[in-house]
Order: structure tokens, then sequence, then C-alpha cells
């Protein structure tokens, strides 16, 4: 999820599910709120219901497969999430036009102007080049390849790229 104010992001709410074999190994709830400072983390995570339940008692029933995507923010900041320093994006890497994969995959695509552009994608959860800069819409040359990697163009003349984060 993605909250956005006269056209700047300003927080991201995700949650992530591990599954091995058919059950549930991890999860996490991160919330990256903008403020001065860039964005601040803040994240609730536990390998087994049982450790949900007994650290944030009040979030526990997230864990079940069948709340995912149910609303969990109304319940989030009562389940005393974990402030993560390490997972902040400072003020300096977070630009005014920087979005979310979700936000850029379906909204953007949809509005963007037909030349080429630069976009800066929010990875929130990474704690190392959370915003890397993507080439998008015909702007897939021999250059971009070699900036990015494999890329390659659809009929519509749209591009992905594939760039490795370090």
């Amino acid at each position: 999820m993605s909250d956005w104010h006269d056209g700047v992001l300003r927080s991201i709410a995700l949650n992530i599910r591990y599954f091995v074999n058919g059950r549930i190994v991890k999860q996490q709830w991160d919330v990256f709120d903008r403020s001065d400072g860039g964005f601040a983390a803040w994240r609730v995570q536990a390998k087994t219901r049982d450790g949900l339940a007994k650290e944030h008692p009040d979030f526990a029933r997230m864990w079940d497969p069948s709340t995912f995507g149910l609303p969990w923010l109304e319940t989030y900041r009562a389940a005393h999430p974990e402030r993560r320093a390490d997972l902040d994006l400072p003020a300096g890497e977070a630009p005014a036009d920087v979005a979310s994969p979700f936000a850029e995959a379906f909204y953007r695509v949809r509005t963007a102007p037909p030349h080429a552009q630069r976009v800066a994608l929010f990875l929130p959860g990474n704690k190392s080049s959370s915003v890397p800069t993507l080439a998008s819409h015909r702007q897939l040359t021999s250059r971009t390849a070699h900036m990015y990697g494999a890329c390659r163009s659809t009929a519509a003349g749209w591009g992905a790229c594939r760039a490795r984060l370090r």
C-alpha cells in the first residue's frame, strides 16, 4: 500500500510472507513513513504464529493466510512495531518523485508521457541500494543494456530491464 499527497510518496506499507513446503516460515509487516529525514522504517515480524502472539498479541490474527489483503494498518501501531533505523531511506536518497514498484507497475504506466524517462523506485526492506533508477518506455538502447543488463522491448515500445542490486 502506498499513500500519496500532492504527487509525493508519503508512506509505504507491505506484508511479506515466506512459504517453504506449503507453510509460513516467516512474516514481516513493514511501514515506511516519509519525514524531513527521509523514510523511517518500522517492522513487526515473527517466524511462527505463537511467536507473533507472544510478541504482538493484538496483531496475531494477521498471521493466518486467509487475512492476506485485509486491512492491517488499523492495528499495526497498537502492535508496537520495532523501529528499524537500519532499513531507513535517508532524505538524500528519497527524491520527491520516488515511487513504489506497485505504483509504477499499475498506475504510472497508464499515465506516463510517451517519451523516455527515468524512474526512481523505492524497494522497501533492502538495506542497500534501496532506490535503483531504471530506464523505461522507449529508452532501451545499447547504452541502456550496458547500464542495466538484459533489457527487452515490448511490441508497444515499453521496456523491461533488470538491475542488479548491490
